[in-house]
């Protein structure tokens, strides 16, 4: 299954697989950010998908993903409660 990147019109979208290290980051930002299960996934595959650019999947498979999302996504989205945002 091929996801796009970003919710833009099709023309522009741009794609990445699911993995199941796209599926464990999806489940870290569903905890962290109140997010829909959608949203969540294109934030993944769009983040995985860097980091597998960066270093490749195995680089991107050791990252700290519970960081890294709470530093990338957290001014962009709205976090689940305040408990989790004291926690970072």
């Amino acid at each position: 299954m091929i996801i796009p990147m970003k919710m833009t019109p099709p023309k522009s979208r741009e794609l990445f697989p699911i993995t199941p290290l796209v599926r464990r980051v999806q489940g870290l930002i569903l905890q962290a950010f109140d997010v829909s299960d959608l949203q969540a996934q294109v934030y993944a595959a769009e983040l995985v998908g860097l980091a597998e650019g960066w270093g490749g999947p195995e680089k991107a498979a050791r990252l700290d993903w519970s960081y890294r999302i709470k530093k990338d996504l957290g001014e962009k989205l709205r976090w689940r409660s305040e408990s989790v945002l004291a926690a970072c």
